[in-house]
């Protein structure tokens, strides 16, 4: 069946309520948590989010009341469609395919897309625990069936038209299949998280697969429940899960790393030990910086791969009255900006600017300080990243302009040619101004220092080895 979405004038009609009962928008800015969440999507946490992995700023959730997109980062919201089920939005495949999982109020759950960004939306059959796309090929899915039919799993090689059970290498009492994690790096590689729910205390489960289903491997018993899994970007041997502490069982919650594949897994961060993680995303342009939700303690930030942590909760009201209840966050593809659900809607976290994430490959990070010379006044430089391979700098705190672009900077895979990686930087300004690279794998680091009163650049094709 098809399901329309509703009319301009209705979606006019719910952002006048929204923004009438919400009231403004608290004035975003970096370092700090706001909302623009609208009254219109009913109480309670949304139950699931995701981000477009190839547009920024655009976000699904889900609701109550249906499916609400933005595109702005969460700025503002509208009602994408399915009103009046209660949604969770699971994935999104280039270029605007969205998967939701609907429940009518009888409680029986229905798998819907949208192969418009939601503008319409079209019913696929039961409903499903989790899917995820394929990174390699958009038209295959991975899904996980509710309870009702047994939690098995199945594959997809046709945008869901058909599917095949690849679950026979799975032991039976995995069930229900919690968390489906497909590796970025490598076609066919999964992770899949479930409960051993004929034990007298349920425990959890971790499978691997490099084969996209046709055989299995169980990695681990000992990590409890594992409600999220996520593998590096880069990185196929690196992988983070987040578990919930077990007091029967022994398990430590927290985050656990592995860097072999999934073969072992420790602790990672001591001072997580013996709490609930219930969420859990890598920067996609920084694979060492980490974010994870923690049941009734808010956020928390690595940017060392996991090694320590710090709370990031302002802004977040209530944190420890357990506001975050269903773990769902997201983070944006260009790494700017983080999204959490809470029990008072979608929070959402601009993560700070100040630095390019350059070359995800072998990943560099770069900043910039700069100093007025008639005033003395020292500043550093805001980041917009292009691509991969270059951005620039402005500097509004000296010039007073956001949008003028004072510097310019490229990082090149020289490696070919002279074992080298290449950085070149040219400015259109006279201050003095100060670049440091870091290498984010080995921890190299140089800087590069233009004197006030010139406007020349440089380059250095030898400075950075693999």
């Amino acid at each position: 069946m098809l399901i329309d979405r509703m009319s301009r004038s209705a979606i006019r009609a719910v952002l006048v309520l929204a923004g009438a009962l919400a009231g403004a928008r608290a004035e975003a800015g970096v370092g700090v948590w706001t909302t623009g969440w609208p009254a219109s999507a009913g109480e309670g946490a949304p139950a699931g989010m995701v981000t477009d992995p190839q547009t920024p700023g655009v976000l699904y959730a889900g609701s109550g009341r249906g499916v609400f997109k933005s595109s702005d980062n969460g700025a503002t919201w509208v009602l994408a469609g399915l009103g009046g089920l209660s949604t969770r939005p699971l994935a999104v495949a280039p270029p605007a395919t969205v998967y939701v999982n609907g429940t009518a109020g009888n409680g029986v759950s229905t798998l819907y897309s949208s192969t418009d960004g939601g503008d319409h939306w079209s019913a696929m059959g039961a409903g499903v625990s989790d899917l995820v796309v394929a990174p390699f090929s958009p038209t295959t899915l991975y899904r996980a069936d509710d309870t009702q039919r047994g939690g098995r799993l199945s594959r997809s090689t046709d945008a869901g038209a058909t599917w095949i059970e690849i679950d026979s290498g799975l032991d039976l009492q995995l069930r229900p299949i919690s968390k489906i994690a497909a590796d970025p790096n490598a076609s066919g590689t999964l992770y899949v998280s479930g409960l051993n729910a004929a034990a007298r205390i349920p425990s959890g489960f971790l499978w691997k697969t490099v084969d996209s289903g046709s055989s299995w491997t169980l990695l681990s018993s000992a990590l409890g429940p594992v409600p999220a899994i996520a593998v590096d970007p880069t990185t196929s041997s690196i992988v983070y899960t987040a578990s919930l502490f077990t007091v029967y069982t022994g398990a430590p919650g927290g985050v656990s790393k592995s860097v072999d594949g999934g073969t072992t897994f420790a602790q990672s961060g001591a001072g997580l030990a013996n709490m609930s993680a219930i969420g859990l995303c890598i920067d996609p342009r920084r694979p060492n910086r980490l974010y994870v939700v923690l049941d009734s303690q808010g956020v928390f930030a690595s940017g060392d791969a996991g090694a320590t942590w710090h709370a990031m909760n302002a802004g977040l009201p209530a944190v420890n009255g357990g506001v975050i209840s269903s773990g769902a966050l997201a983070i944006d593809p260009s790494g700017t900006h983080l999204h959490v659900a809470t029990n008072l809607g979608v929070f959402d976290y601009e993560v700070d600017p100040g630095a390019l994430a350059l070359n995800p490959a072998h990943p560099f990070t770069v900043t910039l300080s700069a100093i007025n010379p008639h005033t003395g006044l020292a500043a550093p430089g805001v980041a917009t990243q292009v691509n991969d391979l270059w951005g620039y700098f402005s500097i509004p705190a000296i010039t007073n302009n956001p949008n003028n672009p004072e510097v310019f900077v490229k990082l090149l895979d020289g490696t070919a040619l002279n074992g080298r990686y290449w950085f070149f930087y040219g400015g259109l300004t006279d201050l003095e101004y100060t670049l440091t690279v870091k290498d984010d794998t080995t921890g190299q680091q140089k800087t590069y220092t233009k004197p006030a009163g010139s406007e020349c650049g440089g380059s250095d094709t030898a400075a950075f080895t693999p």
